[in-house]
């Protein structure tokens, strides 16, 4: 089964592609419309798609302009209408509020050494670190989906 996970963003979504439970594919696409996220998730060719869906945090754990969610929720739309078998999930659902540096360090030890660690080091090494927790929480989202991070 080939399962991609996205974590949308505005202008680029974060995505991770497993193969039969193998992270074969991870990195970030820019997208300038709605048909952008929508053709690259389809052209995945995927069996399944998981999408992270926007959260409302109210109170001090808020923050920005909530109206931005609403453009999100757009782009979550499209990633998701992309494949038959498609569903969202909360970010709290499948990581709570573990801090972003303490998630990485458990994605990046649940991932197999040998090439699956070597794919997913050599396709986030060109991405700068403000982007790259996107394509982290897009390969964590995979691999929890697969059982196999907690």
């Amino acid at each position: 089964m080939r399962l991609g996970t996205i974590d949308p963003g505005e202008h680029q979504i974060a995505f991770a592609v497993s193969e039969n439970a193998i992270i074969v594919d991870a990195g970030l696409y820019r997208i300038a419309t709605l048909r952008d996220a929508h053709v690259f998730c389809a052209a995945l060719n995927l069996d399944a798609i998981i999408v992270e869906q926007p959260q409302v945090y109210r109170g001090a754990r808020g923050k920005g302009d909530p109206n931005d969610l609403i453009r999100l929720a757009n782009v979550v739309g499209a990633c998701a209408s992309a494949c038959a078998r498609s569903k969202t999930t909360l970010p709290s659902r499948w990581k709570g509020q573990v801090p972003k540096k303490i998630h990485h360090e458990r994605v990046l030890a649940e991932l197999e050494r040998g090439r699956e660690l070597a794919m997913v080091l050599s396709k986030i090494a060109g991405i700068r670190g403000s982007d790259r927790h996107n394509v982290f929480d897009a390969i964590g989202l995979n691999l929890w989906s697969l059982r196999r991070l907690g």
